[in-house]
């Protein structure tokens, strides 16, 4: 038994002679700090498959001249890229290069709208961004109101919106009912001159508290004043009044009465009328 153990030691002690032979013609090349790293590095891969081991060593070499907080950094990617294709990751680093000046607001911002433009075209992403600079300091409100004017003109011409902008500056403190009266004015006098807008409008202040019938009247009159001067029409005017409760026949004889009457003084036309009444009394007794 005793001559086993002794043939077992020997055995072990020329397996120890020759490991360190082997490491000493490992060794024979290397310097002190050489042979202290690889001693440190088989202590570091003792439990580590070949893979990992030559998975550190590459590691070691990308890593040779970069300080520790970008070793800690990429190791940090690399946990993250584990379960990422080549695709996400270059799109990820990427973005790390387009955000390093931004705070995390911007980059959370960005993010959302990367989210919301994933299915929209290069123009739509564009009209999106140009809108969000034009809407910058307005509120809610103003900025859903500018979207249904942008939906409402999206068939109409420049001029034609800008129209529509001055009559909604224009109607923006009447009612509903002074807003509809004015467009249906504009449909009437969209064939008519400046003058005879005005001069509607004019009828319009003047009639405002008239009936119809009154109205109408007075339009009959301004066709048969057209070409008269405003002696004769205020003359008409006094014989309107003065005929108001006369019947048809009283009338023309009036009128008969002036015609023979225009070149008499007034004293003559009072003997006449003075001889007509006579007259009158005559005719009866007979």
């Amino acid at each position: 038994m005793h001559s086993i153990e002794m043939l077992a030691c020997s055995q072990h002690r020329l397996y120890y002679i020759e490991y360190n032979i082997g490491y000493l013609f490992e060794f024979q090349n290397k310097n002190l700090s050489t042979i202290r790293q690889d001693c440190r590095l088989r202590k570091i891969n003792r439990n580590k498959n070949l893979s990992t081991i030559r998975h550190d060593c590459r590691l070691r070499k990308i890593n040779r001249n970069k300080n520790l907080s970008t070793i800690r950094h990429d190791c940090r990617l690399r946990k993250i890229n584990r379960n990422k294709n080549l695709y996400t990751i270059r799109q990820d680093c990427r973005l790390r290069k387009i955000n390093r000046n931004k705070n995390l607001s911007t980059i959370r911002q960005d993010c959302r709208l990367r989210k919301i433009n994933r299915n929209k075209n290069l123009y739509t992403i564009r009209h999106n961004c140009r809108l969000r600079k034009i809407n910058r300091n307005k509120n809610l409100s103003t900025i859903r109101h500018n979207c249904r004017l942008r939906k409402i003109n999206r068939n109409k011409n420049l001029s034609t919106i800008r129209h529509d902008c001055r009559l909604r500056k224009i109607n923006r403190n009447k009612n509903l009912s002074t807003i509809r009266h004015d467009c249906r004015l504009r449909k009437i006098n969209r064939n008519k001159n400046l003058s005879t807008i005005r001069h509607d409008c004019r009828l319009r202040k003047i009639n405002r508290n008239k009936n119809l019938s009154t109205i109408r009247h007075d339009c009959r009159l301004r066709k048969i004043n057209r070409n008269k001067n405003l002696s004769t029409i205020r003359q008409d005017c006094r014989l309107r009044k003065i005929n108001r409760n006369k019947n048809l026949s009283t009338i023309r004889q009036d009128c008969r009465l002036r015609k023979i009457n225009r070149n008499k003084n007034l004293s003559t036309i009072r003997q006449d009328c003075r001889l007509r009444k006579i007259n009158k009394t005559r005719t009866c007794r007979l």
